[in-house]
């Protein structure tokens, strides 16, 4: 309809053009042999193709933003074209195989910020929302409409690539264009309007889900992705009202991609600015929480809820990974705790599922979800199964090799607290899952925990005793660090190390405290400035501030070396960074390799 309008308002073709396009369509009746074969009919539908063509490329379709790049009204088309160019493309797009694909009035709708806030400014002096609603809900209700509507720009696309974002393009949409269209909608308040957007959405999602009965691939490229980011945008999938009909079949969908999909929308997400990862966590977690608490079951909506807050929460990680955002954007590991999760979830029994060798759904697979207490319930319930096997085959070998102890007993010295300790431990290595039982030498009494817990007290107080000189303490940051001028060997804090494991194995609490760095470090995931902010605050500000500088005089003003200086046994040692690094100035050229 808009085309047929703008042919009628459009200026006259030039005779030039208009022959020049007769001839082009004459010319695609010729064959390869150059011979007429085509019957008149057949012409005159040839004709008229190439001639829609011309005037598609040299007047457009009239709509703003149209992705059809052979349309003079697309943004990334192949701008004006003089006549006798556009004619013979025009000739070039009508012998193709499928000829009419290319021509607007023949492709799906499409949607965009500029279309929507047309429609909204007129429905406003009207006071007839029925075009926009029309529009609405034929691209909601369409896969192939939805997917070709909000897209970016070349020159976003190309912004893109300058900020070494190139995952943008497997997606290509406009972000900003979804939620402001969003916006759009909802300022209308208009009933109508949104009852057409959500039926149109639940219409999608049928067919997507019928069309997954009959082929599980029901999405094979990226492409297909676009409509599952653009519905997920919807701010009233916050609605309880939407979850069912909606929400529901949406997750369920997403859960179900295939694993590559999977990773390109986790890739598409991790782009997104924090507010509105923020935004999307909250629709799963609503979900996920309503749904525990009205069902008590864990349920595949459940399930499909909990799947999509992981490709949530991975994307969060990975937006730090990549340097897609800085680290204080990151959405904190509190965003993904769920409340119902943790207060309403038998966690003994999701563990046997865990556990279990029948493929069942555990949230202990997704431990994103599940708070500190829980994980250390888990962790007890771990132990407990452990130290059970270990006691029942201790007593199994006492009965055909010999008397064994299906305890860890240690006998310690108080005296001698730390070398009996790090001794026995050292050479029972094969024993430390078993039930933990301590003996002070020459004290009567058996250890049913009271004398665990004060053995546990006592040795970690000698050990991070500063007097001792393993570990530093941080008065002002209350945490330990490692001391580089102990005189103990790398033996000596792995033993210490399978002494915390046996302390949390036995679940006793410790109060050790170390900067969340060592933690980095035991998970193996990699450390920077950022993480020595936080460990080492002064020497973390002091690198920034030597980052931040802009002017060429940093060599005279920070007075730096690429060496690093240190005291130990009030002796002044120095560490080379580079080769001869007390000699090489760290100017504004090498900072960045300095930090």
């Amino acid at each position: 309809k808009a085309m047929d309008v703008h042919m009628q308002e459009a200026e006259p073709i030039p005779e030039a053009s208009e022959k020049a396009a007769e001839k082009a369509a004459r010319m695609l009746t010729d064959d390869s042999r150059g011979t007429f074969v085509l019957e008149e009919d057949a012409a005159r539908r040839g004709s008229e193709l190439v001639k829609r063509y011309f005037l598609q490329l040299t007047k457009g379709c009239g709509r703003k933003r149209c992705p059809n790049v052979n349309c003079l009204s697309c943004i990334d088309g192949r701008g004006l074209l003089e006549p006798t160019e556009a004619a013979l493309l025009s000739l070039e797009l009508a012998k193709s195989d499928n000829g009419d694909v290319g021509l607007c009035d023949e492709l799906p709708p499409f949607l965009h910020l500029e279309l929507i806030q047309g429609y909204e400014q007129q429905a406003r002096s009207s006071g007839d929302v029925k075009p926009l609603t029309r529009e609405v809900a034929a691209v909601f209700s369409s896969s192939d409409a939805l997917n070709r509507s909000f897209l970016s720009t070349k020159a976003q696309l190309q912004e893109a690539k300058h900020k070494h974002v190139p995952e943008v393009e497997l997606i290509g949409l406009d972000t900003y264009a979804i939620i402001e269209s969003y916006q759009s909608l909802l300022r209308l308040q208009s009933a109508e309007l949104i009852l057409a957007l959500m039926n149109a959405t639940e219409s999608l999602l049928v067919k997507l889900q019928v069309a997954q009965l009959a082929q599980s691939t029901f999405v094979s490229e990226s492409i297909g992705l676009r409509q599952f980011v653009i519905l997920m945008h919807n701010p009233l999938l916050l609605e309880p009202q939407y979850h069912k009909q909606v929400l529901l079949p949406l997750l369920l969908l997403i859960a179900s991609l295939p694993s590559e999909l999977g990773e390109a929308l986790v890739r598409w997400w991790t782009l997104l600015p924090t507010p509105l990862l923020q935004q999307l966590v909250s629709v799963c977690q609503q979900f996920v929480t309503v749904r525990l608490y009205h069902t008590a079951r864990i349920d595949e909506a459940v399930i499909a809820g909990t799947r999509v807050l992981g490709h949530l929460y991975e994307a969060n990680e990975s937006a730090i990974r990549l340097g897609q955002r800085a680290p204080h954007e990151k959405l904190d590991y509190h965003a993904f705790y769920n409340d119902a999760v943790n207060q309403e979830v038998n966690l003994k029994e999701d563990y046997q599922r865990w556990k279990s060798e029948r493929d069942e759904f555990s949230f202990c697979e997704h431990p994103y979800i599940l708070e500190p207490s829980s994980k250390s319930r888990v962790l007890m319930y771990d132990a407990t199964v452990q130290m059970t096997h270990e006691f029942e085959g201790a007593i199994l070998r006492s009965l055909f090799v010999g008397a064994t102890s299906p305890y860890l007993v240690v006998k310690i010295r108080r005296s001698h607290l730390i070398s009996d300790t790090l001794l026995q431990m050292s050479l029972r290595k094969g024993d430390l899952k078993k039930p933990l039982k301590v003996q002070f030498v020459g004290e009567e009494g058996i250890d049913e925990g009271g004398v665990q817990k004060e053995f546990f007290q006592l040795i970690m107080a000698q050990i991070f005793d500063v007097n001792y000189g393993m570990f530093t303490y941080d008065e002002d940051l209350r945490v330990y660090w490692f001391n580089r001028s102990s005189l103990e060997n790398e033996r000596e804090f792995e033993l210490i190390g399978i002494l915390l494991g046996v302390a949390i194995y036995n679940g006793v609490i410790l109060d050790v405290r170390f900067p969340h760095v060592v933690y980095k470090k035991l998970m193996e995931q990699e450390v920077g400035l950022e993480d020595l902010k936080i460990a080492f605050p002064d020497m973390g500000r002091t690198l920034q501030q030597l980052l931040d500088y802009s002017a060429d005089d940093a060599e005279s003003v920070f007075g730096l070396c690429m060496q690093v200086c240190y005291e130990e046994f009030g002796e002044r040692r120095a560490h080379d960074l580079v080769p001869n690094g007390g000699d090489v100035p760290v100017t504004s050229a090498n900072k960045a390799e300095y930090v």
